[in-house]
């Protein structure tokens, strides 16, 4: 499921004393900036399987042609999804003329199996509006609804549901309990109120654990490496 961002404002906002009725457009905005660099500790936190795309390369003389969509996990021997797959030595090195997986030089199969994880987005989105004057540029964002919608056509002034010229952004719902604890302790540090702060990081970081054991347990992996800061 994807995240709906009304879930996360309305979360901080109570925590905050504020009425989640009448949410003022600043809040608004600073729970979408600082969600930012939370999106970033909790996506890089482990391998979470919605964020995870899979594929398998044809190994010529152990360099290969890749540009990675996302950031690059790793390369295997076998499917990762398996037990007997075996992590790899590899690295992707840009070069001037494209970019390239590297394989170990004692690497001897014919394919390779390589994961990447989906790039995190910024949300930059205000409130949609129909009437803007001159559309929305391409690349631009609109919040809708709880949902964060990127332009794909330059000058569109189509619903951002609208999927020629809209997509939506997505993120995984399974955030959306850190994000609250998390944002609010960044709202507390900025009162000044480091104390409290603290404790609601640390029940933030312990989400995180906690969503990282229940992938472990639903699936057979090898187990997520977590990650706090």
């Amino acid at each position: 499921m994807n995240l709906d961002f009304r879930t996360v404002l309305n979360g901080v906002s109570q925590l905050s004393g504020f009425d989640r009725d009448k949410i003022p457009d600043w809040l608004f905005a600073q729970v979408r900036d600082l969600s930012n660099f939370r999106l970033g500790v909790i996506w890089r936190a482990a391998l979470w399987p919605d964020l995870l795309r899979r594929q398998e390369l044809i190994n010529t003389e152990n360099e290969i042609a890749f540009d990675p969509d996302g950031d690059f996990v790793g390369a295997y021997s076998e499917k990762p999804m398996g037990t007997s797959g075996k992590l790899l030595d590899a690295v992707v090195e840009r070069t001037d003329s494209g970019s390239l997986l590297r394989l170990p030089s004692q690497y001897d199969k014919d394919f390779v199996h390589v994961v990447t994880r989906k790039q995190c987005p910024t949300l930059t989105g205000s409130v949609w509006q129909a009437d803007r004057f001159g559309g929305y540029a391409e690349g631009s964002q609109a919040y809708l609804d709880g949902y964060f919608y990127r332009c794909k056509v330059d000058g569109s002034s189509n619903h951002p549901t609208n999927t020629t010229d809209w997509e939506l952004i997505e993120i995984p719902d399974r955030f959306s309990a850190y994000l609250i604890r998390s944002l609010y302790a960044d709202t507390l540090k900025a009162d000044g109120r480091d104390q409290l702060a603290s404790v609601e990081e640390s029940n933030a970081e312990g989400l995180i654990a906690l969503e990282a054991q229940s992938v472990f347990n639903r699936q057979l992996v090898r187990r997520p490496k977590v990650r706090t800061y």
